[in-house]
């Protein structure tokens, strides 16, 4: 069986023009493995979220554009049909594969490399970035293609392909849940002692991101205590927030087009696909979404236009573009920060980050501190902001999983389309994605139950 049919019929044809594009023919220095991680276009782009944002609860796409939609895994995927990619491949499975094939090539690269002493910073630096984006891509994969983290099922449930060589000839099977997340925070882990704390650009990986990374897993994972103690650690190295008063309106998208060079949030640049659904004319915003943002919270007018078609349509990607952007930030380690704290009963601490982060987010002459002291009407409210900051970031799915294992959030998802109404119960089997066919029968993996 061979790995790269497993990707996609067009992986490996895709892969050999991307290497060309980073100036590489056949990789031997380490100025060729920096290229290979410095590639954006295939590192950073086309982040694994598609079908967790056409899954989630804030869209709400009118009729006449849903049946026009050229896209058919993301129409299918927005009403969460059997069949999603009607022999189509899954853009999500193959790109974030194809990063992880980087990776494994950088890193046996490296070990063949005969080093000098000047060399080792560097050496360190790129091995630390190929185990980010595994580990990151792996992550990325695993809220949509796996079951939620729960530990009954941690070694009965069937988690990814796991593939730490590049060898074509090594056949591919499914580990479990436990193990996926084993190797995932494995390469992380391993990933922060190499990096530097912070780099020349967000679009590489830094100390700061990587930590972003692992509070964003152990939240999922339902690990408050280390997701608090690595958000942390991402905001002792970056903490800045940027205040919405001091934005000026803006015709187009409300954030600079400048790959986050000026933006004092962005931990790590991860960025999705511009889908022709997503853009002004044709994207529409959930009312739910809308209706939780106070007047005075600037994010709805910074956040969110209106379209040709009297569509809602979201421009407050940090992209500055119809390119959202899916990657942490400082705003999102608060959060993190403030519900920890909320669920261990730490009121003070959780108030304060809260607050800290709407300080920059409401209009300071009419701002006035959130003083909830009951424990759960706390937390309530800090998810409540979570869908109010990170809105289209790719968070929404992930913690509609976390959630419905909890009796007290449990939601049910409902769409109407032409008078027909689609649902998506609560730790339904749909809350884990089909694998696409052509992956299934190259590589004989097992299929997800639906």
């Amino acid at each position: 069986m061979v790995f790269l049919s497993i990707l996609c019929s067009a992986c490996s044809e895709s892969f050999l023009d991307e290497k060309a594009d980073a100036g590489i023919g056949t990789p031997y220095q380490l100025s060729d493995y920096r290229a290979m991680m410095d590639n954006a276009v295939v590192m950073n782009f086309k982040a694994s979220y598609a079908l967790g944002i056409f899954g989630g609860d804030e869209l709400n796409l009118q009729s006449n554009i849903w049946e026009t939609a050229r896209e058919i895994w993301l129409k299918n995927a927005y009403i969460w049909a059997d069949d999603v990619f009607e022999g189509t491949g899954s853009e999500d499975w193959n790109t974030a594969y194809t990063r992880i094939l980087y990776t494994n090539l950088v890193l046996e690269g490296l070990d063949r490399i005969s080093l000098t002493e000047h060399e080792t910073a560097e050496w360190n630096r790129i091995r630390g970035a190929a185990l980010f984006f595994r580990g990151l891509n792996y992550f990325q994969l695993a809220q949509l293609f796996m079951p939620v983290y729960n530990v009954e099922v941690m070694e009965k449930k069937l988690g990814l392909p796991i593939r730490l060589s590049s060898d074509v000839n090594v056949p591919s099977e499914r580990s479990t849940v436990r193990q996926t997340y084993d190797q995932i925070l494995k390469d992380l882990e391993n990933a922060v002692e190499l990096l530097p704390e912070k780099e020349i650009t967000t679009m590489r990986p830094s100390k700061a991101g990587c930590y972003g990374v692992l509070a964003r897993i152990y939240l999922q994972l339902s690990e408050y205590e280390k997701a608090a103690r690595y958000a942390s650690k991402a905001l002792d190295i970056q903490n800045g927030l940027i205040d919405y008063n001091d934005l000026a309106p803006k015709s187009d998208f409300s954030f600079e087009s400048d790959w986050g060079a000026g933006n004092k949030e962005i931990l790590f640049l991860n960025y999705m696909n511009a889908y022709t659904l997503l853009t002004k004319a044709r994207m529409n915003v959930a009312n739910e979404l809308l209706d939780l943002y106070q007047e005075i919270d600037l994010r709805k007018k910074i956040f969110y236009k209106t379209g040709t078609n009297k569509n809602i349509y979201f421009c407050g990607s940090y992209m500055g573009s119809g390119q959202f952007f899916v990657g942490p930030t400082t705003a999102e380690m608060y959060l993190i920060r403030a519900e920890t704290n909320a669920r261990s009963g730490n009121i003070k601490l959780a108030l304060e980050d809260i607050n800290h982060l709407r300080k920059y987010r409401l209009d300071k002459s009419l701002f006035v501190q959130v003083e909830i002291t009951d424990e759960e009407n706390l937390l309530r409210f800090i998810l409540n902001e979570r869908m109010r900051e990170l809105a289209f970031r790719g968070q929404r799915w992930e913690d509609l999983r976390r959630l419905n294992k909890d009796p007290r959030f449990v939601k049910k998802i409902f769409r109407t389309l032409n008078d027909k109404i689609f649902s998506l119960e609560p730790n339904a089997s749909k809350y884990v994605w089909p694998i696409a066919d052509d992956v299934v029968n190259r590589s004989g993996i097992k299929q997800n139950d639906r």
